[in-house]
């Protein structure tokens, strides 16, 4: 058993790096042949770019008048639902199903 463990041990410290060293042709056929000639991008610091990014905008053009139109519709729509109401049968059948479950929900609790 410790023979096996130090055998994967070794063979993970010296069988993982040589993965990385795999070639893949599916990628490299992908690649432009100019590939090898582009320039790296420039490597900017962070603090220049998050000072640039405090006093952008953080909404899109518009973005706070559409969500306040919905809002807005979304209100109505719920201040025109509220009229409307159950009408008083369906109101006492629901009443009186509530008061069922109720009694028999204190009978199964006891």
């Amino acid at each position: 058993m410790r023979r096996a463990v130090l055998g994967l041990v070794l063979l993970s410290m010296t069988g993982a790096p040589l993965i990385g060293c795999t070639r893949f042709p599916e990628v490299e056929a992908a690649e432009s042949a100019d590939v090898e000639n582009l320039d790296f991008p420039d490597l900017v610091a962070g603090p220049p770019i998050l000072a640039q990014a405090a006093g952008a905008p953080v909404r899109g053009t518009g973005v706070e008048d559409e969500l306040t139109a919905r809002s807005d519709d979304l209100r109505a729509r719920g201040a025109a639902l509220s009229g409307t109401g159950v009408d008083p049968d369906t109101r006492a059948s629901m009443e009186a199903r509530r008061a069922r479950i109720e009694e028999e929900r204190a009978r199964l609790s006891q």
